[in-house]
């Protein structure tokens, strides 16, 4: 086999297993009405999102909001007039069928969509967003832009944005009436969503203008005599991966050397719609690889002009994102703009903040809105992410309380020529020190608008221009505060006009800023870049935008020029090849057979954004041409392996140089095999499979982990990429491995689960003479299955002389002190054994306690109770036990009933308490019995996302009419899934509510109570992207001939951790030393064999592995550490601690099982062998941890 025909095959694998991975119609297993290559399902929509999502909306103002469906194949579409709309407060704000909102009174409202779901057995999809209505009064209004051109017949748009008393901008272009102040000049339209669009009539000026509450506000239109000469797409050539955009501009050129940014009055098109599209604001969006032409087209005045762009999408595939700046504070109510950059394989880099999804972490303190806005709402702190394509980067961002202290704004004086513009800027200086720019978002007025005009606010905010000559102050007012500066209007002229730079070289698809100044008779210079009109001689080598930047596209020479005012000057751009910014080498990493050859590939990326194979025009080299032998001309790149070994094999291009490894191998494949043949598995174990290829040389190797893998039959167990089968239920399916080409199948049987552990419980208790209590036997299998099997077991006591235990069916377990001193109970089930430690005392007898104190219970449903007896020891300290044997009453029948086993069951609504006779003392309870009809129930959570695999449990609670308490009914509600191949739960019981990600989708699960309530919550099962694998403890030091436990972790990109200690595989490298569990219920466990034994312990799961140093050796413990060392426990609640044995050589290991702990003071803790104690009574003690001589403390306290 080829080195190519490998490379392909290592390329496709990912593909394989991405497509098995995303499981629905077209995984592999297709059902009868679609699915599989041939019969493709349709795509669906399976998201949908609101925007904006956090708006501020002004009374009588309206906004339009947009609904984009993301569907199956991952494309997205605009379904704003297809979902139903509506708004949770109508007093608030309207929303029409189309999406548009009208603010009607001050208040807040949450505007929602729902997208009505034609997938049969999908759920409805809905979306919503916040809007804020506020009555705060308008303080200004302005239209932009200020001043703009136009020709007769051709369009402007003009926009009006007002500012209000609260400090909130919004743009009102639809919600003002607007006119024209000379309609023989130009018109302007009033009608729904095209208002402010002005159209040129006649040469001349016109004043359009916006009015809006009691404001008004005008722009001039000049209407020039100029001819059309061409229309200029730019950029001319761009290439960009699937998924991205970029914004394209039209230029419209005219003989006078001025030119118009006509983007949004021109029609833009694409030849071919599969590989891009494009909005009428002429933003391209790559869809699939390919090429096509982008043009666009302006007609007006029977005059038709047209140009091109050549839009290039390649399969690159997004690597990783960058979010700068990646630390950022902001006052209250000021902005933090975000750039978003993304990485592609390509080694290509986008801004991808215009297709990115932005998130904030508390939407109360800090929004995001656009391309990457946040607005800080009230102090605090969040975390700012933006998501593409299944990758998310974050950013932090800090809101502050600061104010502002003081407003500056620059030059404080400025002297500018008769009809000429100037800019001002404001900053403000905040308390926290800190100081930002607001000169778009402060008020700018003009002391005398005869002398100067300004432009009020946005984004041309502080633009002044002189009408007259004379002296004024321009005036900024923001955050209540005010500065000023001196204006003086002169009448210089303007003498020279130049550009720069003169001479310059650039690379195409490289850009270059060219400024325009000039110098006035009364030896000011001004920058006039903005107002000046740009074009060349060529745009198809290289163009310039009304802002002087320049982009170049192919090679040759342009002249530049910038005109202004019957001024023009000339400077020369050559543009030269395009330079190679980027060379890839493929595959930089290969592992082939002896006498295999294969073509390595060499990919130029230029910087006029094309991409070029440069494999007969590079240079290649072998290290070790004895190894592999690699040519170069018109088979370049072509290598031959030549002998076992390693190597690498390199190339240069442009002086740039790449490096591949290779290592050969022997031999080719022949042989694909599968072990175990047959196997099987109890229910919840799993069965790792391994498969091993043989070559032709009959030597053989583990391709476990290279290998694809697929279960004929997946409702019996689903196997992972890794070669891990997971049982689901009991029955018989085909395993199948596939590896370069060749097949190998297994069988595997799936068998009822069985018994895994025994467990006896409590595993330590004392009691004293007389005294009686339980112990409690469970049975463990292996599906996580728990069963009680107290009656159905064998009961011993290893001295009956000091306790007896009973056998009898209903009371087996039931054990009672007949001496004192120290035995064992042991019972037996099923072959197993466990055994708890008995310590008989000779206590004396306080009384008896009764738990629950308090409790309610559901009318004709059941409470366990439970009797503790009080004792006091030689000391005078008093310890409670649990006890049975005891004799109960009630003392009102007709509220509750209570057996002889202290199981109460409600009868009627009320309360009445319950009573326990023991060795000739009361006990007492208080109980509760609630009605039985519920008004309403929840399940909770209501939605969960959760990765595949995994399980959790719902809750159900069911609350009345008029009561803030609920009462959790878990386990008295019927479970279901509407998709048990997605989602299985466990329908009632103990175990009620306990859900099961079983398969990709989604699904809903139902709880049903009382058979007139349900309730349900949305749950999504997802593929969770993996971001780390480890292994832990990285260091293990065990005794010879004991265990030590290893366990592998693996963390998603979502933050979330997920144990998959049982699922890994684990291997020794030095099995005579130490050897490790793999594949079994005890997978990880380590043991160690001799002393003075070293091993490393490697843990494989998909892909990613991580190891272990474990260490053999006798070594004597030095302490015991409690974590935490200091304790606390209110009465009546259990704590927990951990007890870490130390060893003189300083690890530790958890000997929270094996040690016995005691308290100085009993009366106040009740300590049992598990990690565990209970607050008895408040005060402070020492808790004891005793091996021989070693020994440990830590101080308790005991809070009421």
């Amino acid at each position: 086999m080829t080195l190519f025909n490998r490379l392909k095959k290592h390329l496709l694998l990912p593909l394989v297993m991405l497509l098995g991975a995303c499981g629905g119609d077209n995984d592999g297993f297709p059902t009868a009405e679609c699915g599989g290559p041939d019969n493709p399902c349709p795509p669906y929509a399976v998201s949908l999102s609101v925007s904006p999502k956090e708006s501020r909306l002004a009374v009588n103002t309206s906004l339009q909001y947009q609904a984009l469906a993301t569907y199956s194949d991952g494309s997205a579409k605009d379904v704003t007039t297809s979902v139903s709309w509506q708004a949770s407060d109508t007093n608030v704000a309207s929303i029409a069928a189309g999406g548009k909102a009208l603010a009607l009174a001050a208040g807040s409202t949450r505007i929602s969509a729902t997208l009505t779901s034609t997938t049969p057995g999908a759920s409805d999809l809905t979306d919503d967003a916040n809007l804020s209505v506020t009555d705060a009064a308008l303080d200004a209004l302005v239209v932009t832009p200020a001043e703009a051109l136009t020709l007769v017949g051709l369009d402007k748009a003009f926009m009006a944005e007002a500012l209000f008393s609260d400090g909130h901008r919004q743009d009102v272009t639809q919600d003002a009436s607007w006119s024209s102040l000379n309609s023989a000049v130009a018109t302007v339209t009033n009608s729904e969503n095209s208002k402010g669009v002005a159209r040129g009539i006649s040469v001349g000026d016109v004043f359009i203008q916006a009015s809006f509450g009691a404001k008004a506000a005008s722009g001039e239109l000049i209407v020039l005599a100029s001819k059309p000469k061409a229309l200029v797409v730019s950029p001319k050539n761009h290439t960009l991966p699937k998924g991205t955009g970029v914004a394209l501009h039209a230029d419209l050129l005219l003989e006078d050397g001025l030119s118009l940014n006509v983007t949004a009055q021109s029609q833009w098109q694409a030849a071919a719609p599969s590989v891009a599209t494009v909005d009428n604001a002429g933003f391209v969006s790559a869809q699939q690889s390919g090429q096509t032409a982008v043009t666009a087209t302006l007609s007006f005045a029977g005059v038709s002009l047209a140009d091109s762009a050549s839009i290039t999408v390649t399969d690159a595939v997004l690597e990783s994102l960058s979010l700068t700046p990646a630390q950022a504070s902001i006052p209250v109510g000021r902005t933090q703009s975000y750039q978003l950059m993304g990485l592609y394989s390509d080694g290509s880099i986008h801004p991808l903040g215009q297709v990115a999804s932005w998130q904030s972490s508390d939407p109360a303190i800090a929004t995001v809105k656009g391309a990457g806005t946040a607005v800080g709402l009230q102090p605090g702190s969040v975390q700012i992410e933006a998501s593409v394509h299944g990758l998310s980067a974050q950013a932090q961002l800090a809101v502050t309380d600061a104010v502002v202290t003081s407003l500056v704004v620059t030059p404080g004086t400025a002297r500018v020529p008769l009809g000429y513009e100037g800019r001002f800027s404001a900053n403000a200086h905040f308390s926290d020190g800190s100081s930002q720019d607001v000169t778009q978002d402060a008020l700018w007025q003009s002391g005398d608008e005869s002398v100067v005009t300004l432009v009020a606010l946005g984004e041309f905010g502080g633009s002044a221009k002189g009408v007259a000559v004379g002296a004024t102050e321009v005036t900024a007012s923001f955050a209540g505060l005010t500065a000023s500066s001196l204006v003086t209007v002169t009448d210089a002229e303007l003498k020279q006009y130049s550009i720069a730079p003169v001479t310059s070289t650039v690379a195409a698809g490289l850009t270059l800023q060219y400024t325009a100044s000039g110098v006035f008779t009364d030896g000011t210079v001004q920058d006039l870049t903005r107002q000046s009109s740009w074009i060349t001689t060529d745009p198809s080598i290289a163009d310039i935008n009304g802002g002087g930047l320049a982009g170049a596209y192919k090679p040759g020479t342009v002249t530049v020029q910038g005109s202004f005012r019957g001024y023009s000057a000339n400077a020369s751009l050559t543009v030269t090849a395009a330079e190679v910014r980027e060379l890839q080498l493929t595959p930089l990493q290969v592992k082939v057979p002896v006498g295999t050859e294969g073509l390595f590939e060499a990919t130029a990326f230029y910087t006029d954004g094309h991409i070029e194979q440069v494999n007969t025009k590079a240079q290649w080299r072998s290290n070790d041409e004895t190894l592999v032998a690699v040519t170069n001309g018109a088979e370049g790149g072509m290598a031959q392996a030549l002998a076992v070994g390693q190597t690498q094999v390199s190339v240069t291009f442009a002086g740039l140089s790449r490096s591949a490894e290779v290592e050969v191998t022997p031999a080719t494949l022949v042989e694909l095999t599968i072990s175990p043949i047959q196997a099987e598995v109890a229910l919840g174990l799993n069965q790792h499979y391994q498969a091993f290829a043989r070559f032709s040389d009959n030597s053989s190797k583990e391709v476990t982990l290279e290998s694809s893998w697929l279960a004929a039959d997946a409702a019996v167990a689903r196997i992972d990429k890794y070669g891990v089968a997971h049982s689901v239920t009991t029955g018989e399916t085909q395993v199948q491995a596939s590896y370069l080409g060749y097949k190998a199948t297994a069988s595997l049987k799936v068998t009822e689960p069985v018994l895994l552990e025994l467990q006896i419980s409590p595993p330590t208790a004392s009691l004293p003479i007389k005294g009686v209590m339980n112990f409690r036997a469970s049975a463990i299998f292996s599906d996580s299955q728990v069963v009680d099997v107290t009656t159905g077991s064998g009961w011993t006591v290893d001295d009956p002389g000091i306790a007896q235990v009973e056998t009898v069916s209903i009371t087996s377990g039931r054990t009672t002190g007949l001496a004192t001193g120290n035995t064992r109970v042991n019972v037996t089930y099923a072959g197993m054994t466990a055994t708890a430690e008995l310590t008989v005392t000779d206590l004396e007898y306080l009384g008896i306690n009764v738990e629950p104190y308090e409790s309610s219970v559901i009318q004709g449903l059941t409470r366990q109770y439970r009797t503790f007896a009080v004792y006091k020891n030689a000391l005078g300290q008093t310890i409670s036990q649990e006890v049975s044997g005891a004799l109960w009453e009630v003392e009102k029948p007709s509220i509750a009933t209570i057996d002889q086993m202290g199981l109460a069951t409600g009868q009627s609504e009320g309360q009445t308490m319950i009573f326990a006779h023991y060795l000739g003392y009361r006990g007492e309870a208080s109980l509760r019995v609630l009605p039985k009809n519920f008004d309403s129930l929840k399940v909770v959570p209501d939605t969960a996302k959760v990765p595949l695999g995994t399980k959790g449990r719902f809750k159900a609670l069911a609350s009345y009419a008029g009561y803030s308490y609920e009462v959790d009914v878990t386990e008295l509600s019927t479970w279901s899934s509407n998709a048990t191949d997605i989602v299985s739960v466990v329908a009632t019981g103990a175990k009620g509510g306990q859900a099961t990600a079983l398969a990709l989708g989604n699904a809903t699960v139902t709880a049903s109570f009382d058979r007139r309530l349900t309730a349900s919550a949305a749950v999504a099962v997802y593929e969770p992207e993996i971001a780390s694998f480890e292994v832990t403890p990285a260091y293990l030091a065990v005794e010879p001939n004991t265990t030590g436990q290893l366990n592998a972790i693996v963390h998603y990109v979502d933050g979330s951790s997920r144990d998959v200690t049982l699922d890994s595989v684990w291997v020794s490298d030095t099995p005579s030393d130490a050897t490790v569990e793999t594949g079994t219920e005890f997978s990880g466990r380590v043991t160690g064999h001799v002393d003075n034994g070293f091993a490393t312990v490697t843990a494989s799961y998909q892909g990613m592995s991580d190891t272990a140093e474990v260490s053999v050796y006798d070594q004597p413990i030095a302490y015991f550490r409690f974590e935490p060392s200091t304790l606390e426990v209110q009465v009546g609640k259990v704590g927990s601690y951990i007890l870490w044995a130390v060893f003189d050589d300083g690890h530790e290991e958890d000997y929270t099982r094996f040690i016995e702990v005691t308290a100085d003071d009993d009366t106040l803790v009740n300590v049992y062998g598990n990690g565990t104690f209970e607050g008895l009574a408040p005060g402070e003690t020492l808790l004891r941890a005793r091996l021989d001589m070693v020994t440990g403390e830590a101080k308790l306290t005991v809070l009421p």
